[in-house]
């Protein structure tokens, strides 16, 4: 069972919100969502993990779920420090860092800067996104085509029939845990929990971003797991290509396709990606 925390970070200036169970015996897990999303959705994986005996820890980002949400602070070298932060007040001995769509290159970044705070990293269907290179150069047109929808005053329970019927295969708990990106009032009406102008920063930085700049720079073993959902032979080439850039850079990793999977694998099938993170702890990846 996972407990609720709020960590008021010294010297960061920001309050966060975690949820983390203690155990004895397997490493521990911090555990990153992506763009607009919030950590209820690492659950089932966290539950998963903390069962077969390792610490466990889901953070809301800064700007998300139930977490501070400033006008600043969103480039990765902020929320970086912001994770240093985390680790260090819950006393964490080189955990494992896994993040999903943006929150695996906020681990890129994490383990690229900061050598000796990690044991390992998880890229979860993220870590290797190129933004540039995926939609190109100009800010512009990337801003237009990636802004997200504007979910403003729509019902609730409009919203969970949409997301299961998106993903008919998805478990009930996994859409619950993906309507926590909305903030619910008293009327049933939501809106997002990350605002549009910090979403757009965070998009640019994450657009900004080189992935292969930091490869070089990670000198712990990272399990790479890819989704692959589209059926666009153009975009399945494009994917594994970028996938092949990471695994030529880093000095050690694995990988892991998880096909016919959506791009949010911890919602879509949590228990593999619960049985595939233990199975590197047990053939040593990352030296334990």
């Amino acid at each position: 069972m996972l407990n609720t925390r709020f960590l008021n970070l010294p010297g960061r200036g920001i309050t966060l919100h975690v949820r983390c169970a203690h155990a004895e015996g397997g490493p521990a897990f911090v555990m990153s969502h992506g763009l607009s999303s919030n950590c209820w959705t690492w659950e089932q994986v966290a539950l998963v993990l903390h069962q077969a005996g390792c610490p466990v820890v889901t953070v809301d980002q800064r700007g998300h779920g139930r977490s501070d949400k400033p006008d600043h602070g969103y480039d990765f070298e902020s929320i970086s420090a912001d994770m240093e932060a985390v680790i260090t007040a819950l006393k964490l001995e080189r955990p494992v860092f896994l993040g999903q769509s943006w929150g695996g290159n906020v681990a890129l970044h994490l383990a690229a800067t900061r050598p000796g705070l990690l044991s390992g990293v998880g890229f979860i269907d993220g870590g290797f996104l190129s933004l540039q290179k995926s939609l190109g150069s100009d800010w512009n047109t990337v801003k237009e085509r990636l802004s997200p929808p504007d979910f403003r005053g729509r019902q609730v329970e409009d919203l969970r029939e949409a997301i299961q019927s998106n993903h008919p295969d998805w478990a009930p708990t996994g859409v619950q845990h993906t309507l926590g990106n909305f903030a619910v009032a008293d009327d049933g009406t939501v809106s997002p929990n990350l605002s549009l102008d910090n979403h757009l920063r965070i998009l640019h930085a994450l657009w900004d971003m080189d992935p292969e700049g930091y490869y070089g720079q990670v000198r712990v073993p990272v399990l790479i797991c890819p989704a692959e959902s589209s059926d666009d032979p153009e975009r399945i080439e494009y994917r594994r290509q970028q996938v092949a850039l990471a695994e030529e850079g880093l000095a050690r990793s694995r990988t892991m396709w998880f096909k016919d999977t959506d791009h949010d694998i911890h919602v879509h099938r949590p228990q593999r990606l619960a049985e595939v993170l233990l199975e590197a702890v047990s053939s040593g990846l990352w030296g334990t």
